[in-house]
């Protein structure tokens, strides 16, 4: 009886290390998915970038070749996707203040301090 205990005690515990080295097996092989998952991921946001620059630069070619001619006014607008000719946000927009736009927002035009009262 005490031969079949032993035996018994110790496919439980080949059992147990078995089942500790699938799981962590499987672990590993989780983490791999999804390396390769954010991967292809990169993959793919690379191949969009790649296809929006060819595009960019075949109109590009087409323009400086003559074969498209421009329609209407030329105007520059941001691309979307090429961020390089976008305006950074903490760039505002710059407003040139001039004396007399600065005065007139002071006070209105035409009035005068009254002498002995206080300027508001």
């Amino acid at each position: 009886m005490e031969k079949y205990r032993q035996q018994v005690e110790d496919m439980q515990h080949q059992l147990s290390e078995a089942e500790f080295t699938f799981q962590s097996q499987m672990a590993v092989q989780e983490r791999n998915a999804v390396a390769n998952w954010m991967r292809a991921q990169d993959w793919e946001r690379r191949r969009v970038q790649q296809s929006r620059e060819n595009a960019y630069l075949k109109h590009r070619l087409r323009m400086m070749e003559g074969e498209m001619l421009p329609v209407g006014p030329t105007r520059c607008r941001p691309i979307p996707g090429r961020p390089e000719f976008q305006k950074p946000l903490w760039q505002g927009r710059k407003h040139d203040v001039k004396c007399s736009s600065l005065i007139s927002a002071v006070k209105p035009h035409g009035a005068f301090p009254i002498p002995g009262h206080l300027p508001l």
